[in-house]
């Protein structure tokens, strides 16, 4: 049925009191800045992101809406997908980009108490341990998603240990944006003598797909890492040529 004129006082009332309009402004926004494939499933976690941080939360993010646009964000790797967390931490401060890394995140939500939080324990407990490598897809999306949402006040992000797969890459790029490009920090075999033969050959077929991805994208960036005598600050200028 049609709405009347008499029920219009009471709508603006409804659609004030409970701040529909800064709601809904804030959800398209959000969809046209990461322009998910699954709309439905993306307003649905980002419906959450706004539970958990409160009306104040819609409210400061929808006031004032700056202009579109997707984060600026660097992958950083290296031979077996471990943590670059000094490297990546050093970049960061020095070039003023966010931090990101799974394990933290996983770690961060968990103490949250939110819902994917108590998700990510439960897994957890099954699994004894847990780190981005035992994290699905839709973890790692719902983690970094969230993250990046929280923190819009920055333009560029390091994401540290990730992608793992090309799956993983092209994933992200669907759900939210392409990276500007891929540092990968190079090291033998040697350097990691607790890794299994079968993990490191896994590793460098995960490694071989990305490179030949993203290097005829021209965003490959191979560093040689902390070996042969190399100090972090010489692996930290071959950075700084490429950053600069």
């Amino acid at each position: 049925s049609s709405i009347k004129y008499s029920q219009i006082a009471s709508i603006n009332e409804y659609l004030s009191r409970n701040n529909i309009k800064p709601l809904y402004a804030n959800l398209v926004y959000h969809l046209t800045l990461y322009q998910p494939n699954d709309p439905v499933e993306f307003l649905i976690q980002h419906l959450k992101v706004l539970r958990e941080g409160g009306m104040d939360a819609l409210l400061s993010s929808a006031e004032g809406l700056p202009t579109l646009k997707r984060p600026k964000v660097i992958f950083l790797i290296d031979s077996i997908f471990s943590k670059q967390s000094l490297l990546g931490r050093q970049l960061a401060l020095k070039y003023k980009f966010y931090y990101m890394q799974l394990d933290a995140l996983i770690e961060k939500e968990i103490y949250s108490d939110s819902d994917l939080g108590k998700e990510l324990d439960d897994v957890r407990r099954e699994n004894k341990w847990l780190n981005d490598r035992k994290l699905e897809k839709s973890h790692k999306m719902q983690l970094l998603s969230k993250e990046l949402q929280l923190n819009e006040d920055h333009e560029d992000f390091i994401v540290d240990g990730f992608p793992g797969t090309l799956g993983e890459a092209l994933w992200f790029e669907q759900d939210i944006c392409e990276p500007r490009f891929v540092i990968f920090v190079n090291e033998r075999r040697e350097q990691h003598p607790d890794v299994s033969d079968d993990d490191w050959k896994q590793c460098q077929s995960h490694i071989m797909y990305l490179k030949e991805y993203y290097a005829g994208r021209n965003k490959w960036v191979e560093i040689d890492g902390e070996r042969d005598g190399r100090s972090i600050d010489e692996v930290m200028r071959d950075i700084d040529e490429v950053l600069v």
